[in-house]
């Protein structure tokens, strides 16, 4: 699969190359050309690696998740956010992950990260 792929690869980078060379050729002569028919395949490359590394995922660590999260008003609005900032937060600490609640019925919920 790989080897077919990468074959592939090779075929789409030369044509490339030659597509660049044959625009090229007419306008700026041969010499002028086959460099652009070197230099597009290789930032044809370059262009997909810059793209593969922007839109891949985020993998937030542990001590990015540590701290107290609420509702974030500015993302949801409204009354009924504001309701539930003002009674319901989460704290993730090293060990747990506490979920507060400011209404007088319900106790406070603690459950454990690590075992």
């Amino acid at each position: 699969m790989y080897l077919f792929s990468s074959i592939i690869g090779i075929f789409g980078l030369t044509f490339i190359g030659l597509v660049t060379f044959l625009f090229l050729a007419p306008k700026f002569g041969k010499q002028k050309a086959s460099l652009g028919c070197i230099l597009a395949p290789i930032l044809t490359v370059f262009f997909l690696i810059l793209l593969n590394w922007w839109f891949s995922p985020v993998e937030p660590s542990r001590d990015d998740m540590m701290g107290r999260w609420e509702v974030h008003r500015k993302m949801y609005p409204g009354t009924n956010a504001d309701w539930q900032r003002a009674n319901f937060w989460i704290e993730i600490t090293e060990k747990h992950l506490i979920v507060h609640d400011s209404i007088p019925i319900k106790p406070i919920k603690a459950k454990a990260l690590v075992t």
